[in-house]
C-alpha cells in the first residue's frame, strides 16, 4: 500500500511514467504483493526491487525496513512458532506415550511379582523373568529374544545384584529387551583352538601403536592420492612406481586387518561398526591393487579411477578419530533420528503437490505451447522442470523448496 501510494505521487507529478521500466513487478497493487512476497522469501531478493531503486535511490529507505522486518525478524519468528509448536506436541505424544508404558509395566509387575516370606516388598524371580521372556519372544516384534540370553538381560537390569528384581529396576525392562544382545569370544581361533601366544602381537593391537601406523600410512594414501589426482587433471602420466606405492598400501591394509583378526575372534571384530568399513575396503583396495599389476587389467584402468576415490574413504578413519568430528557426526545423528517426523511430512507435502500439479499442469509446459513463446521459463532452460509425469512434478516441488 504505501509502495503504491508513493508511485502513484510519483506518476501524478510525473517524475515517473505509467510504462517505465522501473516499476516492473509495481504496477499495480496485485503486482508489488507478489514482488514483496518473492522478496521476502528471499527467492526474488534484491532483483525485483533493482529497477527501482537504480531509477530512485531513495526508494531503499522503503525496501530496506521491509527487508529487515520480513527476512530478518518475521520469518525467523514464524519458523520459531511452528517448531514451538512441534516440540509442544512431540513432548506431549512422548509424555502420553510413557505414562502408558508405565502404567502398563506397573501392571505386569504385579502380575508377576511375588512377596517373601518377612518382607514388605514384591519383588520378580530370575525363574519367573525367564518364563516371562520365552513367553515374550513369540510375539512377532520380539523375535530377536533369545532364551540362551535371558541371564545377560536379567543381570542387566538386577542393578543391586540381588537376584530379584524390584519395582524400579523392572520399569528400565522396555529399553533394555529392545536391544540386541548376542554373545561371541574375545579371543581369535589361532588362540582359542591352536593355543598360540601372540603376546607381541596383541600388545601390537591393543596398545594402539598399530593405529599410530595405520594412521600413517592413511595420510600417506591420501598425499598419493593427491598427488595421482593432478597428474590425471594435468594429462600427466603417472609413473610406474605409483602403481607399486598403491599395491604396497593396499597390503599393509589387509596385514593391518589380518594382526587384528589373528589375537581377535571375528565376531568381537565385527561387531564395531569402523571395522567392517576398514574389512570392506580393505580388501578391495588389495584386489584393485593385485589387478594392475597383470597386463590383461590395462584395459580396466577406468576402473581403477573409482578405486582411487574408495582409497580416498580411507582418510575418514583418520576423521573419525578426530574428537570435533565425533562431535559433529554425533549431533548430525541425533539431528536425523528425531527428524523423522519432518522428513515424513516433507515427503507427504512434495507428493501431494506434485500429485496436483501433474494433474493441473500435465502436458502443458513443453517447448512447442505458444503460451510459453518468448517467456523466461524457456530461456533459463526451465523446460526440464515441469509436472508432465509424477517424478518431474516431485522434483520441480523438490527444487522450489
Amino acid at each position: 500500500w504505501l509502495i503504491q501510494l508513493v508511485l502513484r505521487d510519483l506518476k501524478e507529478h510525473e517524475v515517473l511514467m505509467s510504462d517505465d521500466p522501473a516499476l516492473e513487478g509495481f504496477t499495480g497493487f496485485g503486482p508489488t504483493l507478489m514482488s514483496l512476497f518473492g522478496m521476502a522469501t528471499g527467492s526474488t531478493f534484491p532483483d525485483s526491487m533493482d529497477p527501482l531503486v537504480g531509477k530512485l535511490r531513495w526508494f531503499i529507505l522503503i525496501f530496506l525496513p521491509f527487508t529487515c522486518l520480513t527476512i530478518l525478524l518475521f520469518t525467523p519468528l514464524m519458523l520459531a512458532v511452528v517448531y514451538n509448536a512441534y516440540e509442544t506436541n512431540a513432548k506431549s505424544r512422548l509424555k502420553e506415550f510413557y505414562i502408558q508404558r508405565n502404567r502398563a509395566l506397573s501392571t505386569i509387575f504385579v502380575l508377576l511379582s511375588t512377596r517373601e516370606a518377612g518382607s514388605t516388598e514384591r519383588t520378580i524371580s530370575r525363574e519367573v523373568f525367564g518364563k516371562f521372556i520365552r513367553h515374550l519372544k513369540r510375539l512377532p516384534d520380539m523375535r530377536h529374544l533369545k532364551s540362551s540370553n535371558i541371564e545377560i538381560m536379567f543381570q542387566a537390569l538386577d542393578d543391586d545384584q540381588s537376584r530379584t528384581l524390584s519395582p524400579c529396576e523392572f520399569l528400565d525392562a522396555c529399553g533394555c529387551l529392545m536391544h540386541h544382545f548376542w554373545v561371541t569370544e574375545m579371543d581369535s581361533i589361532l588362540v582359542r583352538k591352536f593355543g598360540l601366544r601372540l603376546d607381541a602381537v596383541s600388545r601390537l593391537v591393543h596398545s594402539g601403536k598399530l593405529d599410530s601406523a595405520v594412521m600413517g600410512l592413511i595420510l600417506t594414501n591420501a598425499a598419493l592420492v593427491l598427488v595421482e589426482s593432478y597428474w590425471d587433471c594435468t594429462e600427466q602420466v603417472s609413473p610406474p612406481w605409483a602403481d607399486v606405492m598403491e599395491t604396497i598400501l593396499s597390503v599393509f591394509y589387509v596385514v593391518d586387518v589380518l594382526l587384528r583378526l589373528s589375537v581377535t575372534s571375528f565376531g568381537t571384530y565385527w561387531a564395531v561398526p569402523g571395522n567392517r568399513f576398514d574389512f570392506v575396503v580393505s580388501w578391495a583396495l588389495f584386489l584393485a591393487g593385485f589387478l594392475t599389476l597383470f597386463d590383461a587389467a590395462k584395459h580396466m584402468r577406468w576402473l581403477m579411477t573409482y578405486f582411487t576415490a574408495l582409497r580416498m574413504l580411507r582418510v575418514f578413519r583418520l576423521i573419525r578419530n578426530i574428537k570435533r568430528f565425533q562431535t559433529l557426526y554425533a549431533c548430525l545423528k541425533n539431528l536425523w533420528l528425531i527428524s523423522g517426523d519432518m522428513v515424513l511430512m516433507l515427503g507427504v507435502m512434495m507428493l501431494g503437490f506434485g500429485m496436483l500439479g501433474c494433474g493441473l499442469f500435465g502436458g502443458c509446459l513443453y517447448s512447442e505451447n505458444p503460451l510459453l513463446k518468448g517467456s523466461d521459463y524457456l530461456k533459463e532452460g526451465y523446460l526440464l522442470w515441469n509436472f508432465n509425469d509424477m517424478l518431474s512434478g516431485v522434483l520441480t516441488v523438490f527444487i522450489m523448496l
